[in-house]
């Protein structure tokens, strides 16, 4: 979403797709910047899926409970391997 780019730490919309082409850091860093410049810190450390959801895409009757699916497979993803195998 370029017209987000300042959000995101960017000078325009051409250089967030490059830095989001790039490498998925840099969507994850640039999602953390969107949340931070959008107040929307307080619903993730909240876990206020829901609120989160309606402020961040507007629905969140719809949108929070997959934010929550995706959160609570955390766990999952910590018990991954972080070494690639021998």
């Amino acid at each position: 979403m370029g017209f987000n780019h300042t959000a995101c730490g960017y000078s325009s919309g051409s250089a967030l797709a490059d830095a989001f082409a790039a490498d998925e850091r840099w969507q994850v860093l640039g999602f953390a910047d969107f949340c931070d410049a959008n107040g929307l810190i307080d619903e993730i450390q909240d876990k206020a899926w829901k609120r989160f959801g309606a402020r961040y895409n507007g629905d969140g009757e719809v949108y929070g409970p997959k934010l929550k699916n995706a959160f609570d497979l955390k766990p999952k993803l910590h018990a991954l391997p972080t070494e690639p195998a021998p």
